[in-house]
């Protein structure tokens, strides 16, 4: 049994990260009032402005593993947050499809490329956890080499899709 939870640690964690996150954006969308501005318009912003901004979000993540996932953990759960509140601020503010379609087409691909850096953080934290060593076998670097390379496409993908959004 207990073999099987290290197996499965990081869906664990991640698990544990969205529901503190959904619970925490839920009460503080409850403060917010229909007269609160907490969203700045008519922005101009690029994809590549986008990218850059996730990326750095990312890189903040990727750099937890000298915290075997602590601050990464915390960078995760700020941006869930935020994301949650921003979702349930335009969901008060508009309607249902509104913020489904302000969110749901580009989210969904940034979530995943900061989900799998996050992941990786936490697998690599694992395996230096439990093995006492920062020696990485091969194999599973380059698993988590190429987790990177597609949360990093998926991050270029969400920044294109929300631009397109933003600009109608």
């Amino acid at each position: 049994m207990k073999q099987k939870i290290y197996n499965h640690l990081e869906i664990i964690i991640i698990l544990i990260t969205i529901a503190i996150s959904f619970l925490c954006s839920w009460l503080i969308s409850q403060q917010i009032s229909d007269s609160d501005i907490i969203i700045k318009t008519n922005q101009n912003y690029t994809a590549l402005d986008i990218f850059l901004n996730n990326s750095e979000a990312a890189l903040c993540i990727l750099s937890g593993i000298v915290t075997l996932g602590l601050l990464s953990f915390i960078i995760m759960f700020l941006n869930l947050m935020n994301i949650g509140v921003y979702f349930l601020y335009t969901l008060k503010a508009t309607t249902l499809w509104k913020a489904l379609y302000l969110t749901i087409f580009h989210g969904t691909i940034e979530l995943l490329g900061l989900f799998l850096v996050y992941y990786v953080v936490l697998n690599l934290s694992k395996i230096i956890f439990i093995t006492r060593t920062v020696k990485i076998d091969k194999n599973i670097l380059i698993k988590n080499i190429k987790f990177i390379v597609f949360a990093v496409f998926c991050l270029l993908i969400a920044a294109v899709i929300e631009v397109l959004i933003i600009n109608g």
